[in-house]
């Protein structure tokens, strides 16, 4: 503004007043929306893209079948190796 200040803004990370969050930046998709309101990650029909709700979708019942949770199981049972390892 004119007076120096700094205007609130959607996007800028800093939750201000008629924002429901504000993730410091402008995109979709990400649980923030670009204007500012919470979006539904997880059981929207897309949640196998987003790790951190296939876990918790997974476990629901009925789900276990499902090849993005079958593929989840197989890569947590997988053996980690080291680093250098092969």
């Amino acid at each position: 503004s004119n007076l120096c200040q700094l205007e609130a803004a959607c996007g800028d990370g800093n939750v201000d007043a008629g924002e429901e969050c504000d993730d410091g930046n402008n995109n979709n998709g990400d649980g923030c929306s670009a204007g500012c309101v919470r979006e539904a990650l997880c059981g929207d029909g897309n949640f196998f893209t987003r790790g951190a709700c296939l876990t918790s979708e997974c476990a629901k019942p009925g789900m276990a079948s499902h090849p993005a949770c079958v593929q989840l199981r197989q890569q947590q049972s997988a053996p980690r190796r080291g680093v250098g390892e092969f």
